[in-house]
């Protein structure tokens, strides 16, 4: 089995390398998907909406799957929804959706508002500071910033485009595992559960102390949870 797996708004493939380090009893491959944008000369390289981002991933998965490989799909933050809507297509176009998907950090599609992303750096700046687990990026001399700040701001722009896939009961995906921290100020543990309306299940919902960056204390743990979900 393999396991595909897409970063945060702004982040990098390699902020997941802890994953590569697990011990696991069915996934044999882990592939941290690097998106486009991440180098000084390749920003003309981000698809301009969504859709097309979401393209360009199925059609990756598609040329790289071999015919009914099992696989399943993790995602954190913007990764959670570039998951979803990737198991959606591969679904949809080719009948190969994921055995599972793993959502971290991130609400149900279906609960996000009309203008909830807004790359104009005065409220896309703020509203990352409050997530927290930037402060060192979004902090730094103006050297960095002149790196990260154009590919956090990119990313954020493909999510303005993003409308979300609301399925028919009937078409829902097969399962979902969600994760997050506990004082995550962008999530309502109680709104956790709209994840329903994608999925047919949710195969393990699992909270963690800490915000929106939970992931930087639990590693051992993650990879536990994933090893465990993905041979029950």
């Amino acid at each position: 089995m393999r396991m595909i797996c897409f970063p945060h708004a702004g982040g990098f493939s390699q902020y997941y390398s802890f994953l590569k380090k697990g011990n696991y009893q069915r996934i044999s491959e882990i592939e941290l998907y690097e998106y486009p944008g991440r180098t000084y000369h390749d920003l003309d390289a981000i698809p301009k909406c969504w859709n097309a981002f979401i393209e360009k991933i199925t059609a990756h998965l598609q040329n790289t799957l071999t015919e009914k490989e099992s696989y399943v799909l993790f995602g954190h933050s913007m990764g959670a929804f570039v998951a979803y809507e990737t198991a959606v297509a591969m679904d949809k176009q080719y009948h190969h959706p994921p055995e599972l998907v793993f959502l971290s950090g991130q609400r149900p599609p279906c609960t996000l508002e009309k203008g909830y992303f807004n790359s104009d750096p005065a409220v896309a700046v703020p509203f990352c500071k409050n997530l927290g687990g930037m402060e060192n990026l979004l902090n730094a001399d103006e050297r960095v910033q002149n790196f990260f700040l154009p590919i956090m701001l990119h990313d954020i722009q493909l999510l303005e485009t993003y409308h979300p896939t609301l399925p028919a009961k009937e078409n829902r995906l097969p399962a979902c595992v969600l994760m997050y921290g506990e004082e995550d100020v962008e999530l309502k543990s109680r709104d956790m559960r709209l994840w329903l309306k994608h999925f047919i299940k949710i195969k393990g919902e699992f909270s963690f102390p800490g915000g929106h960056f939970y992931l930087d204390s639990c590693h051992e743990k993650i990879v536990r949870i994933i090893d465990e979900m993905t041979i029950i």
